[in-house]
């Protein structure tokens, strides 16, 4: 069914319920999508120009196509038609799960008395997206149901547009939701929810840990390895770049960052490692050290040999193997540059 159809269906249905139920229905939806509705409300003008007999063919279109040819609800965590995304957690793997979740969300989002959903707030709108949109429109207007209508319509607005014109078409009819059913549901987006982010947080922990080791290898080597990778995945390759710390980066650390620097790295390391950089790079540095410092570390720079390769090399690496450690300090203070 066509998106254009299935909102004149929600449409006909909207305007068959009590104005109580229609302003819930509307709360829920981002402002593009009840403008949709209401403008497709205001076309039918009255339900006068539906007929009954098409009123009833639409509502038991509907109810079959959601609940099944008996017109009775299916559990929440069964596939409710044929075609659905099968769910990534099968019964067999749910303990698999059994660990501490409060790395992935504040434990007061998982207690027995706190809303059914609660722990969607934790999720960036990418993952919270790619969670809800293998979910049967049915389940996840059940979702939007129970949660709260601003959260629900900054969650609708994000929907695939088409996605979105289902999942609204079946809030439209929704019935009065068993808690057993809305308590399964729970669990089943809870488990697949836990996964993916699992999945993400190692993921991304192996690439801070590429990223790192790239940053201390040599350009040469990290220019080799790169190459290969773009000729593999380059959207892969421009993200690892981005992550990449290198003798430029520290141009855009902060004065109280260079100042750690400083006190850490020995200034016989400093002359190498500013004699291989960007004469801007050497500059700021320079500028943040000491009168006496900055002395020593323009002398040792003047008498270092740029074609020995190895203590070049070995420069930059105490300078960005101390820089990534400061990084790191202050991203979990959340004051990365």
């Amino acid at each position: 069914m066509s998106p254009s159809q299935q909102l004149r269906d929600a449409a006909i249905v909207l305007n068959s319920l009590p104005d109580e139920m229609v302003s819930d229905v509307l709360s829920r939806l981002d402002d593009q999508s009840q403008h949709q509705l209401m403008d497709s409300m205001d076309s039918l003008e009255s339900l006068n120009k539906i007929s009954g007999q098409e009123l009833h063919q639409i509502s038991r279109r509907f109810r079959e196509q959601t609940f099944g040819s008996a017109g009775h609800h299916r559990p929440a965590s069964a596939n409710l038609i044929e075609s659905d995304v099968e769910p990534s957690v099968q019964p067999a793997a749910r303990e698999t799960f059994q660990y501490d979740e409060t790395w992935l969300w504040p434990q007061d989002s998982l207690g027995p008395n706190t809303e059914p959903f609660a722990f969607l707030k934790y999720m960036d709108s990418r993952a919270r997206r790619q969670l809800l949109e293998t979910e049967h429109p049915l389940n996840v207007a059940m979702v939007m149901s129970s949660l709260s209508p601003e959260f629900a319509s900054s969650i609708t607005r994000d929907l695939d547009p088409a996605f979105r014109m289902s999942v609204i078409r079946r809030l439209c009819e929704l019935d009065i939701i068993d808690d057993a059913k809305l308590m399964g549901l729970r669990y089943e987006l809870r488990m697949r929810a836990k996964r993916m982010l699992a999945i993400e947080h190692c993921t991304k922990q192996g690439f801070a840990v590429a990223a790192d080791l790239l940053s201390l290898s040599d350009r040469k080597t990290r220019d080799g390895v790169l190459a290969w990778l773009r000729d593999r995945d380059n959207e892969l390759a421009e993200e690892l770049t981005q992550r990449i710390l290198t003798m430029n980066d520290i141009a855009n650390f902060s004065d109280s960052q260079i100042a750690k620097l400083l006190k850490r790295v020995d200034t016989s390391a400093w002359a190498g490692a500013l004699r291989s950089t960007l004469p801007s790079v050497a500059k700021r540095v320079l500028e943040c050290m000491a009168p006496r410092a900055a002395y020593i570390v323009n002398a040792e720079m003047a008498a270092f040999n740029p074609l020995d390769e190895e203590a070049a090399h070995w420069s930059v690496e105490q300078v960005i193997g101390e820089a990534i450690k400061i990084r790191a300090e202050d991203s979990a203070v959340g004051e990365s540059p």
